[in-house]
């Protein structure tokens, strides 16, 4: 019925207050959406798709809801719901369980073209001949003072 980023309208207490929907969620055969007001109160609806309608939740129902929301959101439970198609192609080429055939993806750079990226060294050592030098500070800032005056 709406989708994330979709907005609409809800009478509560007699007040039209207006949503945007921030998700969608499903629980057993039951759609629900997550609406956020203006003002940042995130309400949950119960989606009846034969009458169109929403219907606002209790605090208990709307709790329950909100944590199958998050759980599906943050992928806590990998058995929640439905897996995204686009979630499982990047699973296997990204995490690298690349099971192609063709090793289309296998490698991006040829062994004879990484001798012609700059190598990149940095010694620590060059920092600590920085902070070991025998300079004193105060004796270089009373030189520096004394050159001033003597301008």
């Amino acid at each position: 019925m709406y989708s994330y980023d979709d907005e609409f309208t809800y009478t509560i207490d007699g007040e039209l207050e207006y949503f945007t929907c921030i998700g969608n969620v499903k629980i057993k055969d039951n759609e629900y959406i997550i609406g956020e007001n203006d003002y940042g109160q995130k309400r949950a609806f119960k989606v009846d798709e034969d009458e169109e309608e929403l219907y606002l939740l209790d605090d208990d129902e709307e709790e329950y809801v909100f944590e199958c929301f998050q759980r599906q959101s943050l992928d806590e439970d990998p058995d929640f719901g439905d897996l995204d198609d686009d979630y499982e192609y990047e699973s296997k080429y990204i995490e690298g369980h690349n099971d192609d055939d063709d090793n289309e993806f296998d490698d991006f750079v040829d062994d004879n073209e990484k001798s012609n990226y700059p190598v990149f060294d940095y010694d620590d050592n060059d920092d600590k001949d920085i902070y070991d030098s025998d300079i004193d500070d105060d004796s270089f800032i009373n030189d520096l003072l004394e050159d001033e005056e003597e301008e």
